[in-house]
């Protein structure tokens, strides 16, 4: 009897083990839409045809309608897994072969006008610059804050198309809901059973067409994989520039550099610890707001100066001959119990850029020329408004993390 429960045990074992195997297997899931790409006049006696079908340059075929939307005669792609389409589509219409081009699946950078704006908290500041740029306003109803990590928006043909990434939290669902109610604003999903907060969407940020730079681990693992190969199989043109951001306790791009009129502007620890060290010459006792600590200068230079020199001869100079910034803003950081790292001061590039204004961080701190001196002086001409973000800051991120926008 003995023997019989020890094999059961042992073939238990190793069902479990073959298990655990298999839900370690990433894959890759796209909820199927349908993809709608506008006609030319030409097509319009095609309006009344049943059924087409329609393929690409990889011979793949979708069934498709020839439909009115929005005023526009359009071919209705069914049954798509992913809007990889990149040039010449076949379509075919009672037999009669029709030639039109697609463009492929591609984000906007921040050189294009935001149109909406998605946002988890409400602040004056940006419902007034909202209205004074005809900007829309959809806040987020969920108690997840963290807009920027769910989803990105790219395009197809101008229409909005969200990759909704493997993060699956409370914003999965608002998010589908939003691009149900929407007949303009359809949603494809990526999935992925080994989800890291590397693999959201922090991490990546379009820097011109079809060019991103993303953050990978310290064995050069970018995001999942599941999500690079769907950037990648947009086109051969596809540039992807790696940075190390494992180092960072949430590890993301966007607490490092951001894009304004094309220029790279990243975060400098030596720039933070030589203004803080005039303070320091003026008033060691001057008060620094740090998450939800004021700390006089003297002490937090005492503190975290080293580790701030360490990470900006090391990390920091290796990012800068990556990226060859155009531009630096003070940026301080400290390392948790874990020994990563996370942003002490405000951090200055975790921005909402728009070509004619700037959302950033209202300094916390006597002196601090942190906020709109510096961009003022950068960029002169944007308006430049300063929001308080400790909501965000004492949850170990800034205002880009926690919003979302459409560009046009």
């Amino acid at each position: 009897m003995l023997t019989i429960i020890v094999i059961i045990c042992f073939l238990l074992f190793i069902l479990l083990v073959i298990q655990a195997i298999l839900w370690q297997r990433p894959k890759i899931h796209y909820r199927h839409r349908t993809l709608w790409v506008p006609l030319k006049d030409e097509f319009e006696h095609c309006f009344d045809t049943k059924e087409i079908s329609i393929s690409n340059s990889e011979e793949k075929k979708y069934p498709a309608t020839i439909r009115s939307r929005n005023n526009q005669t359009c071919v209705a792609i069914h049954s798509l897994r992913s809007p990889q389409f990149n040039g010449h589509i076949t379509v075919n219409v009672d037999e009669e072969l029709y030639d039109i081009y697609v463009d492929s699946w591609d984000a906007k950078d921040h050189s294009y006008p935001i149109k909406e704006l998605f946002l988890s908290y409400k602040h004056p500041e940006i419902s007034d610059i909202a209205d004074k740029y005809n900007i829309k306003i959809t806040y987020n109803q969920t108690k997840d804050i963290w807009l920027r990590d769910e989803f990105f928006i790219g395009y197809v043909n101008e229409d909005p198309f969200i990759l909704n990434g493997p993060r699956d939290r409370e914003l999965d669902q608002w998010i589908a809901t939003l691009s149900n109610k929407r007949g303009n604003l359809q949603m494809f999903d990526i999935d992925t059973q080994i989800v890291r907060s590397l693999d959201y969407f922090g991490n990546l940020l379009a820097t011109g067409p079809k060019s991103y730079i993303s953050g990978m681990d310290q064995n050069n693992n970018p995001m999942c994989q599941e999500i690079i190969e769907f950037i990648k199989a947009q086109g051969d043109d596809v540039k992807l520039t790696y940075i190390y951001t494992s180092w960072l306790a949430v590890g993301h791009i966007d607490e490092l550099i951001t894009i304004v009129d094309g220029k790279i502007i990243a975060n400098s620890p030596s720039l933070a610890l030589e203004e803080l060290n005039i303070i320091n010459a003026i008033n060691p006792k001057a008060l620094i707001h740090v998450h939800k600590d004021k700390i006089p200068v003297k002490k937090l230079l005492n503190k975290y100066a080293k580790y701030n020199e360490q990470l900006d001869e090391t990390i920091f100079q290796e990012m800068y001959k990556i990226l060859k910034p155009d531009y630096f803003v003070p940026g301080l950081y400290k390392e948790n119990d874990e020994g990563f790292a996370i942003s002490l001061t405000y951090n200055m590039v975790n921005i909402i850029v728009d070509p004619r204004f700037l959302i950033i961080p209202l300094p916390q701190g006597p002196d601090l020329s942190w906020g709109s001196a510096i961009w003022k002086e950068l960029f002169p001409e944007k308006d430049v408004i300063e929001i308080d973000t400790s909501v965000y800051h004492n949850l170990l991120g800034g205002i880009h993390c926690g919003s979302n926008e459409l560009r046009w």
